[in-house]
């Protein structure tokens, strides 16, 4: 997860700050959204890659937030592969898809739980925000700033594992791993 995180970062970067300047283009500037009356920055994933390395540099751009990152990655691993597990020891159902789609639904909504305030942290990292700017923003809107979006995240995330999980458990049957 944290191998994974690294190597993908310059991605989630460009496509966090191309989220985060959309809005409907007229004339080349956005007419609506955050950047009202600007030019567009970020048209193209390999222009935004440019872009961040020309005004920020390879390690200030691309990797801004890596930190973050990484710690999500460990955090939402860590979280899900514990729940699924746990849920499946401590729920009394035969071995079979209901036990794999419920407990992956259901570690998929724990983990994202668990990573939601590293996510929205990240999110203003990656935008350009710094850490006393985001203290800002816990101390002007409360511990829930953390939790915005919450409810399409965990949907998100439950069907995530939805898919995962229960292949996970196919591959584990067909190569002949018993379960924990």
């Amino acid at each position: 997860g944290a191998l994974g995180a690294i190597l993908t970062c310059p991605l989630d970067m460009a496509r966090t700050r191309m989220q985060a300047d959309s809005g409907k283009v007229i004339d080349g500037r956005y007419a609506t959204g955050l950047r009202k009356g600007k030019s567009v920055r970020y048209d193209a994933l390999i222009r935004t890659f440019i872009t961040i390395v020309r005004e920020e540099g390879v390690a200030k751009g691309l990797y801004r937030g890596s930190t973050v990152t990484v710690v999500r990655a460990a955090f939402l691993n860590g979280s899900q592969l514990a729940s699924y597990d746990t849920l499946k020891r401590t729920l009394d159902w035969k071995e079979g898809p209901a036990l794999h789609f419920f407990c992956a639904f259901c570690s998929g909504v724990i983990a994202q739980t668990v990573i939601m305030p590293i996510d929205t942290v990240k999110s203003s990292m990656m935008v350009g925000k710094n850490w006393r700017e985001v203290g800002r923003r816990i101390m002007a809107n409360g511990p829930f700033w953390f939790y915005r979006g919450y409810f399409p995240a965990c949907v998100g995330q439950g069907c995530i594992m939805v898919l995962q999980m229960p292949l996970i458990e196919q591959f584990r049957k067909l190569l002949g791993v018993k379960a924990l």
